[in-house]
């Protein structure tokens, strides 16, 4: 994984792979949460 990569997969892209599956959803939700955690907290 590339530095910068990540924001993509977390939060979506109109040219992600479509089969994204519920798995994978669960872990865009958790990194969020951790980012928008770290982002109020510090």
């Amino acid at each position: 994984v590339a530095h910068g990569d990540d924001p993509y997969y977390i939060v979506g892209s109109p040219f992600m792979d479509p089969t994204t599956t519920e798995e994978d959803r669960a872990m865009q939700r958790e990194l969020l949460d951790m980012w928008t955690a770290y982002a109020i907290k510090g």
